[in-house]
């Protein structure tokens, strides 16, 4: 979302443009500012002190490669033309009462800047509108993700008791619910030589060895939104099972889903799955 500040400015200055968020969408936006503009200058602004958003606390702990992009952020953040201002929330007082750094309102910075682009995505989770949301065990998966990646606003949350098996429910079927489902799955062997925040780690390791982890999604297999990838890599986890009933893959074959699914990587994905029934 791009905002326009209120001040104008001569054609002799360096235009300056702020950009509020340092996930993907922040740097992307900056790294080709820098690259079409010879003298525009642009400043990252962000409530961690630390940058890259997303791709520092949404992508899961056991997938490096795909966290490998920060090195053309850092590349980014080399320019002369950049900056980064950590620590600092923009937006209203009232919605940062937990904020120890300094708070800019948005119109503010629109009076300081040529330009705002605001790139902080959704930040808002999901509720699910179901009797018993709100009960304990209940854990949106912002919430769950973040926790195991050290965002600090997650850094409370903490795991129901269980003591005999661990019986879980991932409500949707997209790459993010195939990520918390291997995080359960998985044994300390697979989670030990990553970056998983060591606080997650342990409490991940009290959980009783028996687990059993349902994915469940309102549609079928066709309009599923992980990839094949994700889904193999259930199968590769050391002493875990996917078991995937054949019936339950027959019930999403409708006539549409049937003529959606001649799609090749839907059909690669469908030829898995059916291969693991």
């Amino acid at each position: 979302m791009l905002r326009h500040a209120r001040r104008a400015f001569s054609s002799t200055q360096s235009p300056r443009v702020a950009v509020v968020g340092s996930g993907p969408g922040g740097f992307y936006t900056a790294k080709y500012l820098l690259r079409d503009s010879k003298d525009v200058q642009v400043t990252i602004l962000d409530r961690w002190p630390t940058p890259f958003g997303l791709v520092r606390y949404g992508v899961a702990p056991d997938h490096p490669e795909v966290k490998s992009v920060q090195d053309d952020f850092e590349e980014v953040a080399t320019n002369e033309r950049f900056s980064y201002a950590g620590h600092v929330f923009v937006g209203h007082p009232a919605d940062a009462p937990d904020h120890s750094g300094p708070v800019v309102p948005l119109n503010d910075l629109m009076n300081l800047y040529d330009a705002v682009v605001v790139a902080t995505g959704c930040d808002l989770p999901r509720s699910l509108d179901l009797p018993g949301a709100e009960l304990d065990g209940v854990i949106n998966a912002r919430a769950f993700v973040g926790w195991y990646n050290a965002e600090p606003t997650f850094s409370g949350l903490e795991l129901p008791e269980v003591t005999d098996q661990l019986r879980s429910v991932i409500i949707g079927h997209g790459n993010v619910a195939l990520d918390c489902a291997r995080v359960l799955a998985a044994p300390s062997t697979h989670l030990d030589a990553t970056d998983i925040h060591e606080a997650a780690f342990e409490a991940l390791q009290r959980l009783p060895s028996k687990r059993t982890i349902n994915v469940v999604g309102r549609r079928g297999a066709t309009q599923a939104a992980f990839t094949t990838k994700e889904c193999r890599e259930l199968t590769e986890l050391e002493g875990a099972t996917l078991v995937i009933d054949p019936a339950e893959l027959e019930a999403g074959d409708t006539d549409a889903s049937k003529e959606e699914g001649k799609a090749r990587p839907l059909k690669r994905k469908r030829k898995f799955l059916d291969q693991v029934a």
